[in-house]
């Protein structure tokens, strides 16, 4: 390949996700076990009394079915039907039918009702979208949370997608966050709640190249992705 960087035009990422969701055969989540971070927030939240999230970009429901274990009441919002099958067959096996609701829609488009959970939570799904769609998302995220609930956003930032042979790649759209433009942005939008904590860690890591992708990318089957993702957790107090 000739090139330095290529563009992935957004409706292969689409059809990457159906892919991925649909060929998965797994009976846990895709992306494996559930983090620290999530266990902790799952404690917090029972600790307060908290029982109603909402997942923003929910995938096949890692998070989604853990918050639902625990008793909560949860809404997933995610564009892939695949995910939302997925997710249905996983409550069903689980006996979880009645605390969880998977709504197929756009986390742009899609209205939220205000103050209607107790934590609303977007986990690597952020960094996808336009720089302008992102801060709508957020606004969206604190409007729909009650008094004295919680957002719990996982935003990465400083993203390289590195080729064999050293080519990079980029979705088409997609925010490109440096470091520090993802930790001022979420401490500018949340500078009027409680910001618990904004953690940041290092991945480098290769990953599989899905079928649908491999032919934008000179046939690869892995590349290496390096990214710092910075979560916050902020905590809404009263009006």
């Amino acid at each position: 390949m000739d090139v330095s960087e290529i563009i992935i035009p957004r409706e292969f990422i689409e059809k990457w996700y159906e892919e991925k969701y649909s060929k998965y055969q797994g009976k846990e989540s895709y992306y494996g076990e559930v983090d620290p971070e999530i266990k902790d927030l799952i404690k917090r939240l029972l600790k307060n009394g908290k029982t109603s999230v909402l997942d923003l970009g929910c995938g096949d429901g890692r998070y989604l079915i853990e918050f639902a274990k625990a008793g909560f009441n949860a809404v997933g919002i995610d564009l892939s039907r695949a995910a939302k099958s997925r997710i249905e067959k996983r409550i069903e096996s689980e006996g979880i039918r009645n605390l969880v609701d998977v709504i197929n829609a756009d986390i742009v488009d899609y209205h939220f009702e205000n103050r209607s959970y107790d934590c609303v939570l977007c986990s690597e799904v952020l960094q996808q979208l336009p720089r302008n769609c992102v801060e709508e998302v957020i606004r969206k995220m604190k409007r729909a949370t009650k008094n004295g609930g919680y957002n719990f956003i996982r935003l990465p930032s400083d993203i390289k997608r590195i080729l064999p042979d050293g080519t990079f790649f980029w979705y088409e759209g997609e925010a490109k966050y440096s470091r520090d433009e993802a930790v001022n942005l979420l401490r500018k939008l949340y500078d009027d709640w409680k910001i618990e904590y904004v953690h940041e860690t290092f991945f480098d890591e290769k990953w599989s190249i899905p079928e649908v992708l491999k032919p934008i990318l000179g046939g690869y089957d892995i590349y290496t992705r390096r990214e710092v993702a910075i979560k916050c957790l902020a905590l809404r107090i009263s009006d």
